[in-house]
């Protein structure tokens, strides 16, 4: 009977590989600038040989995910649980920002910082803080019907997962240059009041106070959108000719250009 060979399987990982694991997950949290140092050699090492781009180290009690990546660099982030409904944020890189600080960056931004709700959530709680007006009959229900088409507008306008902390001076005014080119007069004038409507009520308790809504110029729409003029009419060929080159080149709906005749 033929004997069978057997064979040992080969280790895939290299004794230096191995060497750099075991510092690395020597050091436990809380984490000291040591600690550091050896995570940041075992890392460049470990990285290499995964061919990964970075390794985290984590500190929960002090919300905080900690990024090697295999150059050397340390990214910190304060990082929250999902029951606490807080968005996360990079904090700085390792050593210009010293662990202690980035503890109590942490530790602020558990006590004040910026929600992780989308705008479509806080517009569903807007529309029920106006319902529970007209329960209070502070609202009637005609004025809470309209609200709710503005709202609607609303929500077409952002993306469902666009988050309201997120969101950014060059944002709102990019909306209102969307509105003005797409929407009658009026319109765009109901829905940039509802639109500050809405920041004033969500800015303070999920945007840490930050309402950007109130910077927009008062005039923003108001100056970009034409007063509507006396009808004037075009009897001959020529004149309506001019008119209608002066619709084309129009960019936006409400300034259609008049002719000069």
């Amino acid at each position: 009977m033929a004997a069978i060979a057997t064979q040992k399987q080969k280790n895939t990982y290299s004794d230096e590989y191995l060497e750099a694991l075991k510092y690395w997950e020597s050091c436990k949290p809380p984490y000291t600038s040591s600690h550091m140092k050896i995570c940041v050699v075992a890392a460049k090492s470990i990285l290499k040989h995964s061919g990964k781009p970075r390794r985290s180290k984590y500190e929960k009690e002090y919300n905080l995910r900690l990024d090697f990546n295999k150059v050397g660099k340390v990214t910190i982030y304060a990082e929250f649980p999902k029951h606490m409904g807080l968005k996360g944020k990079r904090l700085g890189e390792w050593p210009e920002l010293t662990l202690s600080l980035t503890r109590e960056k942490a530790q602020e931004l558990a006590k004040n910082g910026l929600k992780a709700e989308s705008i479509h959530q806080l517009l569903d709680l807007y529309e029920k803080d106006l319902w529970g007006k007209v329960q209070r009959t502070k609202l009637s229900q005609n004025s809470y019907k309209t609200y709710c088409c503005r709202i609607k507008q609303l929500e077409e306008t952002f993306e469902p997962r666009e988050i309201f902390s997120d969101v950014i001076y060059s944002r709102l005014i990019e909306v209102l240059d969307y509105w003005i080119q797409t929407k009658s007069n009026n319109q765009s004038f109901e829905l940039f009041a509802e639109l500050r409507r809405f920041w004033k009520y969500a800015a303070p308790l999920y945007c840490n106070r930050k309402n950007i809504a109130a910077s927009l110029p008062n005039d923003y729409v108001s100056s970009r959108v034409r007063k509507p003029q006396p009808t004037r009419l075009f009897t001959d060929l020529e004149s309506i000719a001019t008119l209608w080159l002066n619709v084309a080149f129009c960019s936006s709906i409400h300034q259609k250009m008049q002719s000069d005749l």
